[in-house]
């Protein structure tokens, strides 16, 4: 007889005790005790528990009650692994690829700002690639082909075994109704955030990646591309801990584009921007300048963006309570003028057992998130800042002007008339709020106990609530909207996912 605990004294339930090359042993129960009966005068006894490191313990007639203490361990190929084909096969044997990343794993010595990008470049075989470059964009996870019951690339995300909506809520600038916006007779200024982006990275105890085809044995055809499993952190049974960190960094670009050396002679085989029916009113601009430039890349991807990380945890407990409660604020500034992205997030995980036969777990998360990601998607007519500013020549100024007043005015372009990409940056708004609420409980039923098995009913249930509502927006008076004959346009979505 004896116990199984962990290094902070947590009794470790259904860890595995058995008579070494023998198939007698047995069980731990909800406190971590086991007894039964050893044939013989000795024997030497094999403690195991996943994700921990075994141990061997010799007993006698002497010794017959055990105090064990099991440490973590990090070899990963005796691992039990869940497949959907079965419950119990080592990492080792398993038929289907599965990989693991932990809590140090994805927030490394800094945390970084989304879930989807904290496993960038951690994963082998899964293509990760950025949606956009606005802060908070989120990422596109690839680990097999596409669905084709779904359509869909991307892979089923489960957390805290409640599959949850990763969709990506259209804001509608560029397109259909809100043309009008930006011009455009075709084109996407959307670049939507995945919503898994919402998660807390700081909150994450660990990732299993399914990507083998037995991942849809147990969560069926919407498992075709893949399954994630994410594991928030949960309490342990101890003195309480309280743990803060504060992250605070900067984002630059490290390689912006030069501008071209433009002389009178390469006006006149180019054109400039005007084109060889213009060449005479670009070398006036040229001439103009009297040498005077202006990097334009610089001037609008050269920002530097502040980014702050805070995140608060209380965990602790005893051994028929225990908690973890979180709150976390990120704000992450871009390197281009009013863009950015903050994200303010609370979780509660309760795990109590009520007595040796029922024990019951839940998990609370509150995600309030904003983003503002300008206009640098794809359009037709000239308002995509990445589009337009590429087109202007470094000796034509229409840097914003401020008079003696404080009143800025934006020169359009000389000649063109065409719009002003420095007043898209400060006037047009393209932003997305969100509020997302995960909740998801377990309630476990231990109803026969043997000296070698047990069974165990297990009744789980959640739900998934997000609410995002975008907001773009062009004032009347900017100049594409002047001539229409309703200038200005507004449009405010509402995205309900449940």
């Amino acid at each position: 007889s004896g116990n199984v605990k962990d290094e902070a004294g947590e009794p470790l339930v259904g860890a595995s005790i058995v008579v070494k090359n023998t198939t007698i042993g047995t069980l731990t129960d909800i406190d971590g005790k086991f007894a039964f009966d050893v044939p013989g005068k000795s024997a030497t006894l094999s403690i195991s528990f996943v994700g921990y490191a075994g141990q061997d313990k010799a007993v006698d007639a002497t010794n017959t009650n055990l105090d064990v203490v099991l440490l973590e361990g990090s070899a990963r190929l005796d691992e039990v692994v869940v497949t959907g084909l079965a419950s119990s096969i080592k990492r080792s044997n398993v038929s289907t690829s599965v990989a693991r990343l932990s809590s140090d794993d994805l927030t490394g010595s800094s945390t970084p700002t989304t879930l989807d990008g904290a496993m960038s470049g951690k994963l082998a075989g899964a293509n990760i690639v950025s949606n956009s470059g606005a802060p908070g964009g989120g990422v596109s996870v690839k680990l097999r082909g596409i669905s084709t019951i779904t359509g869909s690339s991307e892979p089923l995300y489960v957390v805290d075994g409640i599959i949850v909506n990763n969709s990506q809520f259209q804001t509608g600038a560029g397109t259909g109704a809100f043309n009008g916006a930006t011009g455009a007779s075709t084109g996407s200024q959307d670049q939507a955030v995945n919503r898994i982006a919402d998660i807390n990275p700081a909150d994450i105890e660990s990732i299993d990646v399914l990507k083998g085809p037995a991942a849809a044995a147990i969560y069926g055809t919407r498992a075709n591309a893949g399954v994630i499993v994410i594991q928030t952190k949960r309490g342990k049974a101890g003195k309480t801990t309280i743990k803060l960190t504060q992250d605070i960094g900067a984002a630059t670009a490290l390689n912006l584009l030069k501008s071209e050396n433009w002389t009178e002679a390469k006006i006149r085989t180019y054109g400039g921007y005007y084109g060889q029916d213009n060449v005479d009113a670009a070398i006036a601009l040229f001439k103009a300048a009297n040498g005077q430039t202006w990097d334009y890349d610089k001037l609008f991807f050269g920002e530097t963006g502040a980014i702050y990380n805070t995140n608060l945890s209380i965990s602790g407990g005893n051994d028929k309570t225990r908690y973890f409660v979180s709150g976390g604020y990120n704000d992450e500034k871009g390197i281009l003028k009013n863009t950015g992205y903050k994200r303010i997030s609370t979780r509660v995980n309760l795990d109590h057992r009520i007595n040796d036969w029922i024990d019951i777990k839940t998990s609370s998360a509150y995600y309030n998130t904003y983003s503002s990601r300008s206009f640098l998607g794809n359009d037709n007519n000239g308002v995509s800042l990445g589009y337009t500013y590429a087109y202007i020549p470094n000796f034509v100024d229409i840097t914003p002007k401020t008079d003696a007043n404080g009143v800025t005015t934006y020169p359009l372009w000389p000649g063109t008339g065409g719009q002003n990409p420095f007043e898209v940056r400060d006037r047009m708004k393209n932003e997305d709020y969100t509020n997302r609420f995960f909740n998801s409980g377990e309630v476990n039923f231990n109803l026969l106990r043997g000296e070698t098995s047990n069974l165990k009913l297990s009744i789980k249930g959640g739900a998934d609530y997000a609410l995002s509502q975008p907001r773009v927006y062009a004032p009347e008076d900017v100049f594409y909207q002047k001539g229409l004959p309703n200038p200005g346009a507004y449009r405010l979505s509402t995205n309900k996912a449940l």
